[in-house]
């Protein structure tokens, strides 16, 4: 059963890697603008201080005993903030010392589309103690605009991932996934087409 599971996550992980790879870059030159960037300040997270300074997604200089920071644990590979087109390392966009839901979602996926109003009802909610990135792949980066746009989604943190190495990272073969991560940056859980609250709550340490 282990070998067979093991299998086909390698086979999944293999075709994933192809149809990131067949897309090459299109619609990674989509045109924007920065209009509804000005009005809404959607990237104001990533572009204080904090958020974008080399020492927020370090470990902290007294930290001798392995741990790993949720910035450290990310990729760090460049993705394209959907909101407003900047252009980032996946990493700067951690919060040291806060957990971290990985929501990983596609363009044309409808289960995606049901599942983004529990997302902003839980960013709403509980955005100031999980940190809440959208990691979006597939399709093109037109394709994930509209898909923002559509659900609501523009106050999250949606990011564009052309290469699909952060899902190649967690192994993430279907979408929607959510993947918690420990304030130290371990994976605690993940789910399918299942937006479990309460479980979420748990693996983050909030209940």
């Amino acid at each position: 059963m282990i070998i067979a599971r093991h299998t086909r996550v390698v086979v999944g992980l293999a075709a994933l890697a192809l149809s990131f790879s067949a897309n090459g870059v299109s619609g990674a030159t989509g045109d924007t603008t920065d209009d509804t960037a000005a009005e809404e300040d959607p990237c104001s997270p990533a572009t204080s201080t904090e958020a974008s300074s080399p020492e927020a997604s370090a470990p902290p200089s007294s930290a001798d005993d392995g741990a790993t920071t949720a910035g450290e644990f990310l990729p760090d590979i460049e993705v394209v903030r959907v909101a407003c087109g900047d252009t980032v390392s996946l990493r700067s966009l951690a919060e040291p010392g806060v957990p971290t839901l990985l929501w990983f979602w596609a363009p044309n996926c409808t289960f995606c589309m049901r599942e983004a109003p529990e997302v902003v009802e839980f960013s709403a909610e509980y955005g100031d103690e999980v940190r809440i990135i959208g990691l979006g792949a597939q399709d093109s980066l037109d394709r994930a605009v509209d898909f923002v746009s559509s659900t609501g989604t523009e106050e999250l943190d949606m990011v564009w991932d052309e290469s699909g190495e952060s899902w190649i990272h967690f192994e993430v073969t279907s979408q929607p996934t959510v993947i918690v991560l420990s304030a130290d940056g371990e994976v605690e859980e993940r789910w399918y087409r299942d937006f479990d609250e309460a479980g979420i709550l748990a693996a983050a340490g909030l209940t």
